[in-house]
């Protein structure tokens, strides 16, 4: 018989919730949970038992233990000395109590490790239980601990990742955990009983682990099933062969027998006896934690995997001596040998590792975050068993490996962690047999960057489960779990188990999955973890609630007249032939299937009555104004229980300053609303409703059903807030009011009967907010899109509309709100009036500050606008906004001056300044965080937005609206295009700290986000127009295309951090000349310390193009002359990324000052050059071509270009050094010049008076002869 446990507590309200009709249930949570009450072994495995206290009760926010402040042990905060002294003295101290302690940072930094004072390699080690380390926050004015220098290791310059974590949580003792006894027999995953040989030295509540380490080739096939060794690169070196099939579980006895022991928590891996399984003694120190500070490391270099930091050792390759300073230098926090221990509210910067469970049972990682320069890894599960991994946020550009599993871990999940889905960090996956991981409604990256060496492989065993993950993979589609040794060596997971996976597809090929269930749609069980932690326990534990606010204060079920919480009072039946029975309680009360599936029994509907306790009997109060195809004009009351309101009741919450009451409603039969229901509230009712006062009630959010509900329940929501006051008194009485209408009954005109059902009375802390989910669709008024299941009705609303949903508003009907907050990345789009007043957050990074002056002045600038009218930045703006300061009084705010041609920028010195509509404006944060506009939403076009010519031509504009606009309709727009010089915009990039050019022809329009400010350049003065219909909610396009154009970008990086980059595509319907909308210049409009650009083939100019289209065709005769400007000499490195080329051909880059040509086979080839402090131009060629360039076919003149840089003058770039004579003529033949002058890469000569016209410019040389055309205007 199974011993699998069964909660029958908990079976029948979670099966009658799961059982009911939803959008998207999932197939897989519903397989699991028949397998706890069929006593099956379900697909999924078991996860709620990861984390501290197996997620059944929060962190400890408060303590007991003594507390060891680390100032009294001599540590002195922001003073430049190391603190590590003083530090293991507090934590010594600590130890030595039997207690334990907690060991307290106040604000400011403190060094952890410095080598000029410190041993560098000197552990600060916690041994023993209950010790905790607490500082004061992670944010501003909190604490933080600085390893300003890297640990060491013997064996670091041949193997990089074994520098040792610097703060370490262990046991003391030795790693290897000894033999208890042995399994005699077999047992089921998903069970939580084994037999064993003897019981003897096994006490209850002990901590075991159970091992298993065997080679039998028949153990490594079934691991490896349905693939086998072959399937790998270099079979006979997997550790897996060599070393054995390793499985580790850690484990607490509940219960024993002499020959079997029971685990609190399930067995994740099948036991089959014969490969001499055994129990091991798992020694561990408990309730131990890091809390609520910031961990910065020194590693402040641009991350290379497994490559030194280049700022220090240029050139040295990977794997090299140092690339351990890269890999595992700086190694925060590890916790080894440890059991319900947690890692919560720290911030981690500039780290190589950030934090480790290894070999460690259920712990918990929760709340942390990432900062500034990322690393190698983020927080990871190595060789250890339920551990829970818990809102990691990763604010870098993309930490490396993401957080996730490596080694034999077992059993551990990851919840809600987020990662930049940008291809630079994918979730950490590293190999040695990793198993039964769950990544939940978790976003990043999967499928690349896990990390793991070939001997490491499989980077994941079985039952790896994907949930409502979000995120990118190394391609869009048919992505491949297992990716054969033809692609790479490397990434390999074996069959995962998906479910709501968006963001990419998977391969459809054999073995790539388990399961893939609902791709691209999320399934209705958002979380797993948080499913089935709530069915085991019975509800979500408050820590994973984050504890609700809201308290029902009154909850009834309508069972019985007069006595369960309403009487009837019957005003007039006039006339109604079943008078006794117009109003009754009735079982047709709210569901799933009659609620638009909104309802939710095991949310909207307690369990028991409240306050009494008493059990259940659910009804709804029925009232009824039609009889016999009669409609009767019924004036009835259903009068709820006085109730009062006030703090003066010992039931209501002190803190709660806000209540109201929530219902469902719905009419039946009830078609054409000729019956009027209103809810109704009286402060001096005594019994008899026509001697008392009742003052109608509207709606804050829902609505009463209408015939447009289609007989379905609907959700309303009043406030009661200003009832529930002394000064209204302490019993305050709601009632439903129904009046019928006498008119001529029709099947589309009749009273039919009116439903209510489920009333609560709430209270909360907070005022009540309408959030908006965007479950189903852009409906602003759909109540299934709202958290609340009731859009906003009121007048007085608070609306928030988070970031991170599938679908945002769109409101196309006029309505009224208190406040309407936008988060940072959510839109908006009202197309109606809106009467509220709208807040935008958006987020904007500022780096870390550096000792580098002119590094901390260049960082943190962004392009802004504000997308609502109104809103004034003055002093208290930029204060309350943390806008940063300059010289003087100036702050970091500016416009735009285009009149002068440097010095463009004009900052605001703190006086009020309107936000204008359309315009962009410069920026800057002290810290990363978000900015606020508070003003009046647009929901008309804006057409007055004033640009001009000026000296640069460049105006700074931003979009106006709270939702993205298309940047390709908005410059083909006819009264935009006019005004401009060409249908280019340029956005700032503040992590290349570049202008990036974004052309109307691009395959896939940019969105321009909401408060994005970009540039144009105008030919003329005029006014620019913001359409309304450029609006959208998408932040991008797919492409009509099902294959991206061919294209070259040739990317240039200095040897100061600098990058930059040039594109060319290959385009059908592209010129060798200038393409409006194809052809991007340069950003010009501010000083540009390096850049690089591509010149026109065909009536070339000074002009420098960013982005550059030529014909998809004839791709050996087109030399594309790159240039490269700088303002000082410099060593730059070129490497290239290209899309799509046609099969056969190569990409060149050809050096005619240094006479070499490099072929980029791949996107790793680089080369490395110098370059003077000037504008280089005729010396570097870009070629796409099937040979080598220096061939016999090769024209002298390839790339060479002439053209007039004025009336006056003619300049010639990209000849050799050789005699060169220069003929002129008239289109008639007439000789108008006649020179000669030695070529060099760049020569220019004046022109004599010449009339309007064309003219023919001949060269030539021994080689040969060049005949290009100008024109004289």
């Amino acid at each position: 018989m199974s011993n699998k446990k069964i909660f029958l507590k908990t079976i029948l309200v979670t099966l009658f919730c799961v059982g009911l009709h939803a959008q998207n249930p999932s197939t897989l949570y519903k397989n699991w949970l028949d397998a706890q009450t069929n006593n099956t072994t379900p697909i999924l495995p078991t996860f709620s038992f990861a984390g501290y206290k197996n997620g059944e009760v929060p962190i400890p926010t408060t303590f007991i233990q003594q507390v060891y402040d680390v100032t009294n042990f001599g540590a002195i905060a922001d003073d430049q000395i190391s603190d590590k002294p003083a530090i293991m003295a507090a934590i010594a101290a600590a130890e030595s109590n039997p207690n334990g302690g907690i060991v307290f940072f106040p604000p400011g930094r403190f060094i952890i490790n410095d080598a000029a004072t410190d041993n560098r390699n000197e552990i600060i080690k916690i041994t023993k239980s209950n010790i905790v380390l607490k500082g004061s926050g992670s944010g501003k004015g909190g604490t933080e601990l600085y390893q300003k220098d890297n640990t060491e290791h013997p064996n670091m310059a041949t193997q990089p990742w074994v520098c040792p974590y610097l703060i370490q949580f262990n046991n003391n003792q030795s790693a290897t955990n000894s033999f208890i006894t042995n399994v005699t027999a077999d047992a089921a995953r998903e069970t939580y009983t084994i037999q064993v040989s003897s019981t003897t030295s096994i006490a209850v509540g002990q901590w075991v682990e159970l091992y298993v380490k065997n080679t039998s080739a028949a153990f490594v096939a079934e691991e490896l099933s349905p693939y086998t060794t072959a399937d790998m690169d270099n079979p006979s070196n997997l550790d897996i062969v060599k070393s054995g099939v390793e499985v580790r579980e850690i484990h607490k006895v509940v219960s024993k027998t002499a020959n079997t022991i029971t685990f609190k928590e399930p067995l994740h891996k099948d036991i089959e006896s014969s490969y001499n399984w055994r129990v091991n003694r798992f020694i561990a120190i408990e309730e131990v934690g890091i809390q609520d500070l910031k961990y910065t490391g020194g590693y402040t270099y641009n991350f290379i995997h497994h490559r030194a930091p280049q700022e220090l050792y240029r050139g040295e390759a990977a794997n090299g001596p140092h690339a351990y300073l890269s890999d595992s230098g700086w190694s925060g926090i590890q916790f080894n040998h440890v059991v319900n221990g947690w890692i919560k509210n720290v911030e981690f910067s500039a780290m190589s590792q950030a934090a480790q469970f290894k070999l460690s049972g259920y712990n918990t990682a929760i709340n942390n975050t990432y900062v500034g320069n990322p690393g190698h890894n983020f927080i990871s599960a190595n060789a250890a068993t339920g551990n829970f991994i818990g809102k990691s946020i990763d604010k870098t550009t993309g930490v490396y490996h993401g957080s996730g599993v490596t080694g034999t871990a077992i059993g551990n999940v990851l919840w809600r962690n987020e990662h930049p889905a940008n291809g630079k960090s994918g979730m950490e996956n590293h190999g040695s047999q990793p198993r039964s991981t769950l990544f939940d409604v978790c976003k990043g990256g999967f499928f690349f960057r896990q990390g793991g060496g070939t001997a490491a492989l499989p980077n994941h065993l079985r039952n790896m489960v994907l949930w409502n993950f979000i995120g990118i993979s190394y391609r869009t589609d048919f992505v491949k779990s297992w990716r054969p040794n033809s692609e790479t060596v490397y990434s390999k997971f074996l069959m995962p188990i998906i479910s709501g996976l968006r963001g990419f597809s998977m391969s459809t090929a054999a073995n790539q999955f388990q399961v893939n269930e609902s791709p691209g749609n999320q399934v209705d069980e958002t979380s797993l973890y948080e499913h089935q932690l709530a069915f085991r326990l019975g509800s979500l534990p408050t820590w994973v609630t984050e504890i609700n606010q809201s308290k029902i204060l009154y909850s009834e079920d309508f069972s019985a007249n007069s006595s369960r919480g309403y009487t009837q009072r019957i005003i007039n039946d006039n006339g109604h032939p079943d008078a006794n029975n117009l109003m009754k309680p009735v079982t047709d009360i709210p569901d799933e299937t009659d609620s638009f599936s909104l309802f939710d029994k095991t949310k909207d509907r307690e369990g028991v009555r409240i306050p009494n306790g008493s059990v259940r009997n659910q009804r709804a109060i029925s009232i009824s104004g039609t009889s016999n195809d009669t409609n009767y004009a019924v004036d009835a009351y259903a009068v709820f229980t006085p109730l009062n309101l006030t703090k003066s009741n010992p039931l209501r919450d002190k803190n709660d300053d806000y209540v109201y009451a929530t219902f469902w409603t719905q009419r039946r039969f009830g078609d054409g609303d000729i019956a009027t229901v209103t809810i109704e509230i009286s402060i001096n009712y005594s019994g008899t409703v026509l001697d008392a006062t009742w003052t109608k009630v509207p709606l804050l959010s829902g609505k009463i059903s209408t015939t447009a509900d289609e007989r379905n329940y609907v959700k309303g929501v009043i406030d009661l807030t200003a009832y529930a006051n002394s000064a209204q008194g302490t019993n305050i009485t709601l009632a439903i009011h129904y009046q019928g209408s006498s008119s001529a009954w029709s099947s589309e005109n009749r009273n039919g009967i009116f439903y209510i059902s489920d009333l609560q009375f709430i209270t909360q802390p907070t005022p009540f907010t309408d959030i908006w989910s965007g479950k189903l669709d852009s409906n602003f008024t759909n109540p299934a899109n709202w958290t609340n299941k009731a859009a906003p009705t009121g007048t007085t609303n608070k609306i928030r509309i988070p970031t991170n949903l599938p679908t945002y508003p769109t409101a196309n009907t006029s309505f009224s709100a208190n406040e309407i907050l936008l988060e940072s990345g959510s839109t908006f789009i009202a197309e109606s009036a809106v009467n509220a007043t709208v807040i935008v957050k958006r987020q904007l990074e500022t780096p870390e500050a550096t000792s580098n002056t002119t590094i901390d002045t260049e960082e943190g600038w962004h392009l802004i606008s504000a997308p609502v009218s109104g809103e004034i930045y003055g002093t208290s703006w930029l204060d309350a906004n943390n806008i940063a300061s300059g010289n003087g009084s100036l702050r970091g705010v500016a416009v735009y001056n285009n009149a002068v041609a440097s010095n463009n920028w004009v900052y605001t010195d703190g006086s009020n300044a309107s936000f204008n509509n359309g315009i962009g404006y410069s920026i800057k944060r002290n810290t990363t965080g978000e900015i606020s506009f508070s003003g009046n939403i647009h929901t008309s076009t804006i057409d007055n937005v004033s640009i001009n010519k000026g000296i640069t031509g460049y105006n700074l504009l931003g979009n106006p609206f709270t939702s993205f606009i298309n940047s390709a309709q908005l410059l083909r727009l006819s009264s935009n295009s006019l005004l401009l010089e060409s249908e280019t915009l340029w956005i700032w990039d503040a992590t290349s700290k570049n202008y990036i050019a974004k052309l109307s022809g691009d395959e896939t329009p940019y969105k321009i986000h909401p408060s994005e400010g970009f540039f144009v350049k105008a030919t003329t003065s005029g006014n620019v127009t913001f359409n309304t219909t450029l609006q959208s909610h998408k932040t991008n396009n797919t492409s009509l295309k099902t294959t991206e154009s061919p294209k070259i970008v040739l990317k240039i990086a200095s040897n100061d951090g600098i990058k930059r980059f040039t594109e060319v595509r290959y385009l059908d319907a592209a010129t060798l000349g200038f393409d409006n909308g194809f052809d991007g210049e340069t950003f010009s409009g501010t000083p540009n310390s390096l850049d690089i650009f591509s010149s026109l083939l065909e009536n070339a100019s000074e002009k420098k193009y960013q982005v550059q289209s030529i014909p998809n065709s004839n791709y050996e005769n087109m030399t594309i002359p790159i240039g490269i400007s700088a303002v000082s000499q410099k060593n730059i490195t070129f490497s290239v990324e290209f899309h799509n080329l046609p099969s056969g051909y190569n990409v060149y880059l050809e050096d005619r000052v240094d006479q070499k040509v490099t072929e980029f086979s791949d996107e790793n080839t680089s080369v490395q050059v110098s370059v003077e402090g000037s504008e280089t131009l005729g010396r570097f060629f870009l070629h796409l071509r099937t040979t080598g360039i220096l061939s016999a076919t090769h024209s002298p003149f390839d790339g060479v270009q002439v053209y007039k840089t004025n009336e006056n003058d003619l300049r010639i770039i990209g000849l050799n050094n050789e005699n060169v004579e220069l003929t002129l003529y008239t289109i008639l033949g007439q000789k108008a010049l006649s020179t000669f002058f030695k070529g060099v890469k760049d020569y220019r000569i004046s022109l004599p008076k010449l009339s309007s016209g064309m003219y023919i410019v001949n060269l030539k040389t021994e080689n040969g002869e060049l005949i290009k055309k100008i024109i004289k205007d």
